[in-house]
């Protein structure tokens, strides 16, 4: 029969080692952990770096424009070769006054119109 002593720290050294695998596996999870956040970091900084340079580089220019107003005044504002048809008339008529007059007086065309 093997030593009970000896069975015990066999016990005892195969869970330090398991217990020592799992601090380690903690330690090398957080060191990717802070090399990612160190990365990112700097990839951030070195985007404002460049960003500022940019920026500073630019030239601010006032380009002031002017250009001559022009006026135009009708003197004649009777429309002289203006004609309408007589449906146009009543059309621009009704336009104006906000009443509708029905074209041919509210005669309705016969039963034998063409088209029918």
């Amino acid at each position: 029969m093997p030593n009970p002593w000896l069975l015990l720290g066999l016990a005892l050294a195969w869970a330090a080692s398991v217990a020592g695998a799992f601090t380690f596996g903690r330690d090398v999870e957080q060191g990717a952990q802070a090399l990612a956040e160190r990365t990112a970091a700097a990839a951030v900084e070195a985007a404002n770096v460049a960003t500022g340079e940019a920026l500073a580089k630019i030239e601010v220019q006032r380009v002031e424009i002017t250009q001559p107003v022009i006026h135009e005044v009708r003197t004649r504002t009777v429309y002289a070769e203006c004609r309408h048809t007589a449906d146009g008339l009543r059309g621009v008529n009704a336009a104006l006054t906000g009443r509708a007059e029905p074209a041919g007086a509210g005669q309705l065309p016969a039963a034998s119109a063409p088209g029918r």
